[in-house]
């Protein structure tokens, strides 16, 4: 689904968020993914965007929110083996 959304629209929705527009700009794709997956992580508390009113806004939404949870998975991962390496 991520593939459905277009790095101008990813682009389009973090400068909305309040994101920098010069940084954002000088953002390959895999860094708007991060970036959004930050975003996301900080909106989640609050639910879902309000923003997202069609079911293509509502699809990016959810997908981001499912990548920030894999990204935090993996982070977790990695500290687990780091922890156990020390032992």
């Amino acid at each position: 689904m991520i593939k459905k959304c277009s790095s101008d629209r990813l682009r389009s929705k973090l400068v909305e968020a309040g994101y920098d527009s010069a940084t954002v700009s000088k953002l390959d794709r895999t860094g708007l993914m991060a970036a959004m997956a930050q975003l996301m992580m900080k909106q989640s508390v609050s639910g879902l965007d309000s923003d997202a009113t069609t079911q293509g806004d509502m699809a990016c939404e959810i997908r981001f929110r499912e990548l920030a949870l894999e990204e935090k998975r993996i982070e977790a991962e990695q500290e687990q083996k780091r922890e156990l390496r020390k032992m």
